[in-house]
Parts: C-alpha cells; sequence; structure tokens
C-alpha cells in the first residue's frame, strides 16, 4: 500500500472513488445542493490550491482518502484544516489505510503549523454511521456539538 499527497493528475479518480463512497450513505445530502461530480471536482481543485488530498493505493488503485482545505474561522481568528471528507473501501477498512493516510495528514498539518499557515484540525463526523475511527486516539477532543433540524 503506498500512501501519497494526490497531484492534480488524481482528480478524476478521487472524485469517482468518492461517488462510489457516497453510494454507501443514501441519507448523506448537501442542503441546497444537486451534489455531481463536478461538485466534488470543485472541492478537489480547493484542496489542490489551498490544502492537501492524502491518498492511499493499493497495485495502483485508489483505495481511500482524506481531503482538507485551509479556512479562516471569523470566531476564532484562527486558520483551520477543515477535513471535508475521509473514506477507504469497505473492503479495506480493517486495514492500516486510514491511520496511514491520517498520519501523512498529520505531518503536513505539522509542517504548515510551523510556518503559522494553520492553528487546528477540525474534522468532523457528517454521518450517522457507525465509524471506527477513535477519534480521541488520534489527539482530537470534542470541541462542539452541532445539531440540525430540517
Amino acid at each position: 500500500m503506498n500512501i501519497r499527497i494526490a497531484s492534480k493528475e488524481d482528480i478524476d479518480n478521487i472524485v469517482e472513488k468518492i461517488f462510489e463512497a457516497l453510494k454507501e450513505f443514501p441519507d448523506f445530502t448537501i442542503k441546497g445542493l444537486i451534489v455531481t461530480k463536478r461538485y466534488y471536482q470543485t472541492l478537489c481543485n480547493l484542496c489542490f490550491d489551498n490544502g492537501v488530498i492524502i491518498i492511499a493505493e493499493d497495485n495502483g488503485e485508489i483505495i481511500g482518502g482524506i481531503l482538507g482545505f485551509k479556512n479562516a474561522n471569523i470566531f476564532s481568528a484562527m486558520t483551520e484544516l477543515v477535513t471535508i471528507a475521509t473514506w477507504v473501501q469497505p473492503k479495506r477498512r480493517k486495514s492500516s489505510a486510514f491511520y496511514r493516510m491520517f498520519k501523512k495528514y498529520e505531518e503536513y498539518y505539522k509542517k504548515e503549523r510551523e510556518q503559522n499557515k494553520i492553528d487546528r484540525v477540525i474534522m468532523a463526523k457528517l454521518t450517522n454511521h457507525k465509524t471506527n475511527i477513535k477519534f480521541d486516539k488520534l489527539g482530537f477532543k470534542s470541541v462542539e456539538l452541532t445539531y440540525e433540524w430540517r
């Protein structure tokens, strides 16, 4: 398994893999948006221009990814690395893929923090589906709880 920072040449494969992953979460929607491949291409380009995309590959196939972009938080005056998507193929979830990608993500964050470009990393759980990610073991702490009423 190879873990690396993605390049713009990976964008079509990344978008395809995100769409595959979304099939597993049919209740996941983004209010007011029609989520198309173009929408995810735009998000990927945002990450390439002002953030990072980490991917896991096995035999040349992308099996997972973490997408994050830098965002200035107007409430805390901090620049955050906002994690907008994480996924690992279902058959690979018991592997070390996520944690190895996260380690690379953490390396990116630490480098950016040393240069005063990022103050913190934000990672939200966006679905009610069970996840194997142990956020506290990754060094995260819960700082807010968001309620949604639709």
